[in-house]
């Protein structure tokens, strides 16, 4: 009677709810079927194990509801509650509260007395939506799941309300055999076992719900009380000539500009929003290696650092969280995206704001810093960009260290759950502002976020986009990071504590947190993704006239992927399904990106007007993955032959330089064994052979010699940007310039090269490449500064640019040293 009952009710209750299940569901966890297994639910509840047992179901496994009766089992069903009521559990004595399920201690006896016999326990949480619990809510005992023991009255409305989204976890399953072989007794084995459960279930609900969120009001409070802030207030007051209440206003006025107020009312909106939007935009999103997340989510503080390519990437990493069962991290936000509604919109959805600078405003800064550690301290998760801003390239930006410096030293200052920085990868197949960027590169003035432009961008709502791929790296653990790089840190930590006013910003520190950044943008590159669009863009942009043979373009997308999986640049790059055939018509008829000659002999595959910029940006996505062939290819362009020391050499020499701006992963000495392969991959491929000692490009006319070709146009115009730079520095009387006048000469003088030889990527010029270039020439002691602040170059400097003799074709260098004597 009591079955036909519950399944009358499981049958009814999925008439309303709606389940998503984890992406290690239970069909993933390599459970063998003839094997007994029982699941664990938290606490009694009649409708999660209806929607456990539906779940079941539906992957065609042990049901929960069904009774464990092989092996020698004789059980009426196949769970137990963690928690059961006192009347239903054994080993409770009025001097003990420990108190265990029956059927938990008849399996543990079972198995005990049974050599072979073993059982496998699933933990399986279940959420009633994914809401952190907020003190002080009137609407939270209806609205949704919490920390607190759901009673029947309030089950129901949690059932009502949020019956639409409910969350299923199965987790890693326990061996009782593997237990019970400790050796301990039954109780002790209990108790151990059911600590062990409570302590999961405690970390996977954090995992998914976050820690509890106190009311805004009540952390505005905690956070203008804190000891830093006060004093901040004093100074301020001092430094002002104001009163101690007017500080404090402003204080508390710069609080409330800057903190978050997360709403599941608004969570829920944007779920429903951001659903309908992906549909409408993308042919879907695609999900890699969030199981790092999940592993490290129970134990670490995560801090999420992605790539920044688009206003979405905040829509976007928000909601795959929040899809993939990860609390929603509180998330870095330019202040210039705090407009009216939709700056309230984005605060309720977990956005916290951040001026662009504030070094020139103490209070703000210390009122920020506070912010940041109360919301470390109180166990949430947190997303910035690391860049900045976003990326008008598709190549990475120099990181930016001042968030990363927050975050260490608010660990420092306390460091009672260890932190875990996750880089990501976000691969768009189209960008959003991709236009918007030419303009911007071109040189048009940046427009202020607005209204008016979200109703002017959703005219373009109709567009297709293609696939997003989103990618996590491998996360840095940072007290090991720490460990590694810093070994002596608690030491120092101690002296920070005990002297806060000597060491607001240690040396040790700001040394770090760079180390850090280029180490989370080295792991952002290594989780890249491949795309159709960015393999077409890569060889087609090769060609003088950006146009192929459609059967030559097939042939080179296939040979690229291939030479890339002869020798990875990382096992965690994602590579796009399907060949050659397949992407060029995904490109062509879906993406629209190409445009398609039509000839008797073939038809030509060719990119015109503005889409031949843009590709540019899909190109430098992946240009980074075939840095190291398509520099050693640069040397065939216009050499027949060169010795296979010269290569080796001269690439290592060039190699510090493309590694600084590309933030490749390797070390010289990793560089230049990984040019040793490469070159006995040629030829292996026979791109390369041997002759008289040197080796010897395929013929110009061949198909292996057109992949050289291909590889070598990848990288060709950054070298041309550096002679750029040698040459006006070669030129200029030695002492006389600076580093300031030397970034604009060059930007000038690549905008005239581009304009006069139709380079068609707007990051030839850019400034800041050149900027960084120059940076590198003084960190290789290449440049110097004298006591003025004028450049003086080295020796070197004649080598180097006797080297690009050796890779540039004679009529770019001779062109190169006609525009730079033009300043």
């Amino acid at each position: 009677m009591k079955d036909i009952f519950f399944q009358t009710f499981r049958r009814i209750l999925f008439f309303w709810v709606r389940t998503k299940v984890a992406d290690d569901a239970i069909q993933s966890l390599g459970l063998d079927p003839e094997k007994p297994i029982c699941y664990v639910l938290e606490r009694r509840s009649l409708s999660d194990l209806a929607v456990l047992e539906q779940e079941c179901i539906k992957v065609d496994v042990q049901r929960p509801y069904a009774g464990l009766d092989r092996d020698g089992l004789s059980e009426k069903h196949a769970f137990f509650f963690l928690h059961e009521p006192e009347k239903m559990l054994r080993f409770s004595t009025q001097k003990s509260n420990k108190r265990y399920s029956d059927r938990l201690v008849n399996l543990l006896e079972l198995v005990q007395s049974t050599e072979h016999l073993d059982v496998k326990l699933v933990p399986v949480s279940i959420f009633w939506g994914q809401a952190p619990q907020k003190e002080n809510s009137i609407l939270k005992a209806l609205l949704s799941d919490n920390w607190r023991v759901t009673g029947r009255l309030r089950k129901f409305f949690v059932i009502l309300f949020q019956g639409r989204n409910v969350f299923v976890e199965f987790n890693k399953a326990i061996s009782l055999k593997q237990l019970l072989d400790d050796g301990l007794e039954l109780e002790h084995t209990a108790r151990k076992l059911s600590r062990v459960l409570r302590v999961h279930f405690r970390r996977t609900r954090t995992a998914v719900l976050g820690p509890d969120l106190s009311h805004r009001r009540t952390l505005m409070n905690e956070l203008l009380q804190a000891d830093l802030v006060q004093a901040a207030i004093e100074e301020h007051a001092q430094q002002e000539a104001v009163t101690i209440q007017d500080a404090e206003k402003k204080a508390r006025r710069y609080a409330n500009e800057i903190a978050s107020d997360i709403s599941h009312g608004v969570v829920r909106f944007f779920d429903i929003l951001l659903t309908w939007l992906w549909n409408r935009l993308y042919a879907g999103i695609e999900v890699n290696y969030i199981d790092r997340v999940k592993a490290v989510a129970k134990e670490y503080e995560i801090v999420y650092v992605p790539c920044h390519r688009s206003h979405m990437d905040y829509l976007l990493m928000g909601y795959v969280l929040y899809y993939n069962g990860l609390s929603l991290p509180h998330i870095a936000a330019g202040k210039n995206l705090n407009m009216p509604i939709v700056g309230s919109l984005l605060r309720r959805g977990g956005a916290f704001f951040m001026r662009r600078s504030f070094s020139d405003d103490a209070l703000y800064k210390v009122v920020f810093n506070e912010y940041l550690h109360l919301v470390f301290s109180k166990g949430h998760s947190i997303e910035y960009y690391i860049e900045g801003g976003r990326s008008r390239t598709g190549r990475l930006l120099n990181p930016r260290t001042g968030m990363l410096m927050m975050t260490l030293q608010s660990f420092l200052r306390d460091p009672k759950r260890p932190i875990a920085f996750v880089p990501v990868h976000l691969g768009y197949e189209k960008v959003f502002e991709g236009r918007t960027y030419l303009n911007e590169l071109k040189g048009k003035t940046k427009k202020k976020e607005s209204i008016t432009g979200i109703f002017q961008a959703m005219r373009r709502l109709k567009i297709s986009l293609g696939k997003v791929r989103v990618n996590f790296a491998e996360p840095i653990l940072l007290d090991q990071f720490l460990q590694q790089h810093q070994a002596d840190w608690p030491a120092l930590r101690q002296d920070m504590v005990a002297n806060p006013a000597e060491n607001q910003h240690p040396e040790w520190v700001a040394a770090l947190s760079k180390q850090l950044a280029i180490e989370i943008v080295k792991r952002i590159n290594q989780s890249a993704a491949m795309t159709p669009i960015s393999l077409v863009a890569l060889v087609l942009l090769s060609m003088p006239k950006q146009s192929m043979d459609e059967r030559a373009l097939i042939h080179r997308l296939d040979e690229l992927v291939g030479l890339f999986r002869a020798i990875p640049y990382h096992s965690d790059v994602t590579l796009p399904e399907g060949n050659g055939r397949e992407w060029l018509d995904y490109v062509e008829t879906k993406m629209k990106v190409v445009v398609r000659q039509e000839h008797e002999l073939g038809d030509i595959i060719c990119l015109e007007g503005t889409n031949a910029v843009l590709m540019t940006y899909y190109r430098n996505t992946i240009l980074h993955l075939f840095a190291l062939p398509a520099l050693l290819a640069c040397f065939f362009l216009q050499n027949r032959s060169v010795s296979r020391q010269k290569i080796v050499a001269t690439s290592a020499s060039i190699y510090p330089y493309l590694q600084a701006e590309l933030f490749l992963p390797w070390t010289i000495e990793e560089a230049t064994a990984l040019f040793e392969q490469w070159l006995d991959c040629f030829v292996e491929k026979n791109l390369l052979c041997y002759e008289d000692g040197k080796l010897r490009r395929a013929p110009t006319n061949s198909v292996e010699f057109s992949l050289i070709l291909v590889l070598g146009q990848t990288v060709i115009q950054t070298l041309e940007r550096y002679y750029i730079t040698l040459s006006l520095i070669q030129n200029s009387d030695n002492g006389k310039i600076k580093a300031e006048d030397l970034e604009n000469q060059c930007h000038m003088m690549a905008q005239r090269m581009s304009m006069l030889h139709g380079f068609n990527a707007p990051e030839f010029f850019d400034k800041s490449l050149f900027k960084n270039f120059i940076l590198m020439l003084k960190k290789t002691q290449v440049l110097q500064e004298n006591s003025q602040g004028y450049l003086v170059y080295a020796d070197e400097l004649a080598e180097m640019v006797k080297s690009a003799k050796l890779i540039l074709r004679s009529e770019v260098r001779q062109s190169i040293k006609q525009v730079t004597s033009l300043r």
